[in-house]
C-alpha cells in the first residue's frame, strides 16, 4: 500500500485518513542508493493494461468445472 503523507515543520507525520487516527504505524523510506522506488505508480498505465487485458479472449469457466477440475487433481 502506498500512503501519501505531510511532515510538519515540527517533524509531525500528517494522513488525512480517519481510519489511521490514534493508531501507530511503521514507515519504510526508500534507501537513497534505489532511487527506482522514488517513482510514483503510473496509474494510467495501470489503467490501459486492465483495459488490453479485458479484451483478450480467455475461455471462461463456470465455478461447478473449476471445483470439478480441482477434485480430478486431488484424485
Amino acid at each position: 500500500m502506498i500512503v501519501q503523507i505531510e511532515v510538519s515543520e515540527e517533524g509531525l507525520v500528517k494522513v488525512s485518513d480517519p481510519e489511521w487516527r490514534g493508531k501507530k504505524i511503521s514507515l519504510s523510506l526508500p534507501d537513497p542508493e534505489h532511487p527506482e522506488f522514488d517513482r510514483e505508480t503510473d496509474w494510467e498505465a495501470i489503467k490501459g493494461i486492465v483495459k488490453k487485458a479485458n479484451t483478450l479472449d480467455f475461455p471462461r469457466r463456470t465455478h461447478e468445472e473449476i471445483i470439478r477440475d480441482l477434485h480430478e487433481l486431488r484424485g
